[in-house]
């Protein structure tokens, strides 16, 4: 076997198409930064004006904190100490919150709160000033910095809206219908603190009687230490969270960053057992008529799709230098999982969010390979540890030959911490490259502010681009995929008994655009004076090396007919439009 390894590393198979590139863009009109604010400004004033209406409208007699969650002091101090879990794609993420069930079937029949099934008086409930019913109930978590609620069976009558809120002048909502992601089925919005309003508003039907609703508060994640955004009054004098080198977005004056910093979000989610913390930016796409929300960060953040579901990102989350008084100025809720690519081979995850920010920024990207580009410079915008925005200044070193997938750098300003996973990694002009993976140690223990101690590596775009291409990289979009070109061939081989032969196929599967797509799975068929039934998955050219059956004989003939090709995220194989199907020797 070790022979065929390297008969197959001696072929010359095609070469990579030219890179493909896209600049950055921003909202029209946000170049000037008193226009972000005047927006800011507004969006706060509507959300003052929400709460104030809320609490004005809630029903005198509603209790405080009937559903509780309270933590365990063990888990308070797994909590504060470090909670881990296992992603999906195996890899180990830090929990800045631990989930706790609850279970809470509400069913609103005409004025009454009843829990379903059970004669139990939950809430309470009320009239608006504008002839609404209301009903309103609270949850808590003893020492949560934040609580997040995981509502099930949620399909809200038309009319019909649900809010969350706290006592400290912060609202949501509202969510109505089948809730943000039309699922029936959602993580809610943060509520800072550790209690939580829920209160639901619902018109009255022709006989003058409140419609009915039901739906489930199935469970509440209590968010620990690490959730620190928006949270007012939240002021140090540094970062104490981070390490020292750490280096704040607003002390270091760099205009081209306006734009990027508007694309980069602390994202948190849900994955199994709670709720995690990483980073990520908005990308510009080539059909410039619909800007799209599309988010990359980290697959081992993000990697199934209900964690995307759950995903809420804090946008403008910075402070000013020398401080930690971080605030969200804008936050998107949910998202929907389009593509990725687990470690090592490009850790990458592509969200699209259910909508844009306010005041948003786009990053653009190029597909060019600077992991083979030692000394380009690289920059990262992330949320280490959960803090206000910081920056880092990398310079690209050898790469590995054992991980194609990652470009990998020695860090020159700042650092990046856990909780920065996910960062965009981009070159001048706002073109990303790829997406922060985490560290390499090169001495243990690591020390974060010695780049001697451990190399950053990041998930190059180059690598995984046809996994995205679809998205970024075509209006169409349409994931299909073809086969190119089929090339047969055989190469002399001297063994112990003699010469013989390998009969092999080179397949080239193609996109649309003609760029060759990796990570497909090629089966097909030998026929004639060989014969067998052989696959084998594409490089990052697209080009997959089949390696057929032995023979003796140099007038020996034989057929190579592809018949499947299968691939995660390009979902159909267009036999009609392929090049060429078979080839003969």
């Amino acid at each position: 076997m070790k022979h065929v390894l390297y008969i197959a590393m001696a072929l010359v198979l095609p070469t990579t198409l030219a890179a493909q590139t896209l600049d950055a863009f921003e909202e029209a009109g946000t170049e000037a930064e008193t226009h972000f604010f005047e927006k800011t400004r507004a969006a706060r004033e509507a959300k003052e004006a929400l709460w104030l209406y809320l609490d004005a409208n809630r029903p005198s007699e509603a209790i405080s904190a009937e559903i509780r969650g309270d933590l365990s002091p063990a888990d308070k101090a797994r909590l504060a100490g470090g909670a881990f879990t296992k992603s999906s794609s195996g890899q180990t993420i830090e929990l800045i919150g631990l989930e706790q069930q609850v279970a809470v079937p509400i069913a609103l029949r005409e004025s009454q709160s009843l829990l379903r099934g059970k004669s139990l008086v939950l809430g309470d409930s009320g009239m608006t000033h504008e002839g609404d019913a209301v009903w309103a109930t609270s949850l808590s978590s003893e020492g949560a910095n934040g609580l997040r609620i995981h509502f099930t069976d949620f399909d809200l009558p038309t009319g019909a809206e649900l809010y969350i809120y706290n006592d400290d002048g912060q609202a949501h909502g509202p969510y109505s219908g089948k809730g943000p992601i039309g699922t029936g089925d959602f993580w809610s919005n943060t509520v800072h603190g550790d209690q939580a309003w829920i209160q639901l508003h619902r018109p009255l039907d022709d006989s003058g009687k409140p419609v009915e609703v039901s739906f489930t508060i199935a469970a509440l994640s209590h968010l620990g230490p690490e959730f620190q955004q928006g949270r007012s009054g939240f002021e140090k004098a540094d970062c104490s969270a981070n390490v020292d080198c750490i280096v704040n977005v607003n002390c270091y004056d760099d205009q081209p960053l306006a734009t990027a910093r508007r694309a980069v979000a602390r994202i948190v989610f849900q994955v199994p057992g709670g709720t995690g913390g990483c980073s990520g930016g908005l990308l510009n796409d080539s059909d410039s008529t619909d800007r799209t929300p599309w988010f990359l960060t980290a697959n081992h953040c993000i990697s199934t799709e209900s964690s995307a579901n759950s995903v809420e990102a804090f946008f403008r989350y910075d402070s000013p230098c020398g401080s930690c008084d971080g605030d969200d100025s804008s936050t998107v809720l949910g998202a929907t999982l389009r593509a990725r690519g687990g470690y090592p081979t490009g850790d990458f995850s592509l969200l699209e969010l259910s909508e844009l920010p306010s005041g948003w920024g786009l990053f653009g990207w190029t597909s060019a390979n600077v992991r083979n580009a030692p000394g380009t410079e690289i920059t990262i915008l992330s949320h280490p540890q959960g803090q206000p925005q910081s920056v880092s200044e990398h310079e690209v070193i050898t790469p590995r030959a054992n991980k194609p997938a990652m470009i990998f750098s020695e860090i020159v300003l700042g650092t990046d911490e856990g909780g920065s996973s996910g960062a965009p990694a981009f070159i001048s002009g706002g073109k990303v490259v790829g997406i922060h993976s985490g560290a390499t140690l090169q001495t243990d223990p690591m020390d974060a502010c010695d780049p001697a101690t451990f190399d950053a590596r990041q998930g190059a775009l180059s690598y995984f681009w046809k996994s995205v291409r679809p998205y970024l990289g075509s209006p169409s979009a349409t994931n299909k995929m073809h086969i190119a070109s089929v090339e047969v061939e055989s190469s002399r081989f001297i063994g112990t008994s003699g010469a013989f032969y390998w009969s092999y196929a080179i397949v080239t599967v193609a996109d649309e655009l003609g760029n060759g797509i990796p990570h497909a799975i090629v089966s097909g068929t030998f026929s004639g004076d060989q014969s067998g039934s052989r696959s084998a998955r594409t490089d990052e050219n697209g080009n997959a090396l089949i390696i057929g059956p032995s023979f003796t004989s140099t007038a020996s003939s034989f057929t190579f007919c592809v018949d499947d090709v299968s691939h995660e995220y390009f979902d159909t194989y267009d036999t009609a439009s392929n090049v060429v199907t078979c080839a003969s020797r």
